[in-house]
C-alpha cells in the first residue's frame, strides 16, 4: 500500500469511526462508489478493530485474570471434576477460544494441560471450526520445541485438547523485564525458527507468531503455542500430510479465504494486514518481529491504536536495533532486517 493510498483509507477510516457500526455500510459505499477495493482496505481494518474490542481473540488467556478469578469455579468447573480421565485441578486461564485448566491424568498420574471449547461456543461454527483445526495442526506436528498434544476428546457436548502441562512464562512475560541476553536470543531464536521449519514442511502456517505464543520453561525450553489460526498452505509439505488434514476442498477454502484479517496487529506481516493470501513467509516476518523485541525490548511497529500500528507496518521502516542495543552483533541486526522484508521484498 503507498503513502497515498494510505492516506485515503485513513481519511475515510476516521470518518466511519465517527459512527455507529449500522451506518458504516451506507458511509463507505457512498465514499468509494468508484473504487470498491478501497472500501475493501477500510472493512479490514474496521474488522480487526471490532475483533480486538469483541474478544479476548489469541491475547494469551492468563492476563485476563485476576486473582479472585483464579479457579476452576469461575467458568463453571470446579477442581475434582472430570472430562474423561482427566481430573481438574484448577483454572490457568479464559479467553476468546474458551478455558485452560491444569488437569491431572488419572489413568497415567500426570499434570497435563486441559483446552476446553465451552458447550455453549460449541454451536458456533467458526470458533468450533477453529478448535478442531488447531487440534489437527498440533496433532501433525512432533518436535521438542512445539507444544505437544497428548489426546483429543469430547464429553457430554463439550470438546477438548489435552496437551502437555508447561511451567514457566511465556516470552511476552519475560519480555516486561526487558531484552534479552545475545545468549538467549541466539538459542530461543534457534529453537523457534526449528519450530516454524517444522510446521513449514508439512504445510502449517502459524500465522499468529508473537511473544504471548512462545513459551519458556522452567528447563530452559522454548515452546510454539496456538496453532488456533493455522493455515494449511498447498504449495507446502505433502500433499498426502494436506489431504489429511484439511479435509474437504470446501472447508479449506472456509479457513483459507483471503479478505480476512485475522491474527495479533502488531506481529502481522504487510500481507496479513492487508487481507492478501499468505504464505510460509508471513511467519518469517512475524518471527523478525518478534526477533526485534527480543533484541531490544520495544516492538518494531508502534502507534496508539491498532489502524496506526497497521499504517507503520505498511508505510515505515522501522528504528535500527542497533540505535536500540548498540550491544548487538552487525549480523543480528541485518537477520531481523531480511525477516522483516521477507514478504514484501524477498
Amino acid at each position: 500500500m503507498t503513502p497515498e493510498r494510505w492516506q485515503g483509507v485513513r481519511e475515510l477510516l476516521e470518518g466511519a469511526m465517527q459512527l455507529e457500526p449500522p451506518q458504516r455500510l451506507a458511509y463507505l459505499e457512498r465514499h468509494c462508489s468508484d473504487d470498491p477495493s478501497l472500501q475493501r482496505d477500510v472493512d479490514s481494518i474496521l474488522a480487526v478493530e471490532h475483533e480486538l474490542r469483541a474478544s479476548f481473540l489469541e491475547s494469551p488467556a492468563i492476563v485476563h485474570l485476576t486473582p479472585d478469578q483464579n479457579t476452576a469455579a469461575s467458568v463453571g468447573r470446579t477442581p475434582g471434576m472430570k472430562l474423561g480421565p482427566y481430573e481438574i485441578q484448577s483454572l490457568l486461564g479464559a479467553g476468546g477460544m474458551g478455558e485452560v485448566y491444569r488437569a491431572r491424568d488419572t489413568r497415567l498420574d500426570r499434570s497435563v494441560a486441559l483446552k476446553v471449547l465451552p458447550a455453549l461456543l460449541s454451536s458456533d461454527p467458526a470458533r468450533k471450526q477453529r478448535f478442531e483445526r488447531e487440534a489437527r495442526a498440533i496433532a501433525a506436528l512432533q518436535h521438542p520445541n512445539i507444544c505437544t498434544l497428548h489426546d483429543v476428546g469430547q464429553e457430554g457436548g463439550v470438546d477438548y485438547l489435552v496437551m502437555e502441562f508447561l511451567e514457566g512464562e511465556t516470552l511476552a512475560e519475560r519480555l516486561t523485564k526487558g531484552p534479552l541476553t545475545l545468549e538467549q536470543i541466539l538459542r530461543f531464536g534457534v529453537e523457534i525458527t526449528d519450530a516454524l521449519d517444522a510446521a513449514h514442511r508439512r504445510g502449517i502456517v502459524h500465522r499468529d507468531l508473537k511473544p504471548a505464543n512462545i513459551f519458556l520453561t522452567t528447563h530452559g525450553e522454548c515452546k510454539v503455542l496456538d496453532f488456533g489460526l493455522a493455515k494449511l498452505d498447498e504449495s507446502l509439505g505433502e500433499q498426502k500430510t494436506l489431504t489429511t488434514l484439511a479435509g474437504t476442498e470446501a472447508s479449506k477454502k472456509t479457513l483459507t479465504s483471503p479478505g480476512l484479517v485475522i491474527g495479533t496487529v502488531a506481529y502481522m506481516s504487510p500481507e496479513q494486514a492487508g487481507t492478501k493470501d499468505l504464505d510460509a513467509r508471513t511467519d518469517l516476518f512475524s518471527f523478525g518481529a518478534v526477533l526485534y523485541e527480543m533484541a531490544t525490548g520495544q516492538v518494531p511497529f508502534r502507534g496508539e491504536s491498532n489502524a496506526a500500528i497497521l499504517e507503520a507496518i505498511l508505510t515505515r521502516t522501522p528504528v535500527a536495533p542497533l540505535l536500540l542495543n548498540p550491544d548487538l552483533p552487525p549480523e543480528l541486526e541485518r537477520i531481523i532486517d531480511k525477516a522483516l522484508k521477507t514478504p514484501c521484498m524477498a
